[in-house]
């Protein structure tokens, strides 16, 4: 959480909600990105659980949408390592 913070902070995002705990659950915070835009951070005191595809008719879904692509490629890589992957849904991409 702490690295998180620091992180987006350095990238030009402000923390919104300061770290708090949740009981039976870990710890929150609300941060905006160099945009502008809210996104919520979560350590779970139980660790997280491991990554995975979604299954039939489950739901897994990340997204922003950005007028500054560029700017949010940097933000969001710096500040969780994130990958950019481009897919086309109804002819748009």
């Amino acid at each position: 959480m702490d690295r998180v913070l620091a992180d987006a902070t350095a990238a030009g995002g402000k923390t919104v909600l300061e770290p708090s705990d949740l009981a039976n659950r870990g710890r929150i915070a609300v941060l905006k990105d160099s945009q502008g835009a809210a996104f919520g951070v979560v350590q779970s005191s139980h660790g997280d659980p491991p990554g995975r595809d979604a299954e039939i008719n489950g739901w897994l879904w990340d997204e922003i949408w950005t007028e500054d692509v560029p700017a949010a490629i940097v933000f969001y890589q710096s500040v969780g390592g994130y990958q950019v992957a481009e897919k086309m849904v109804g002819g748009f991409l």
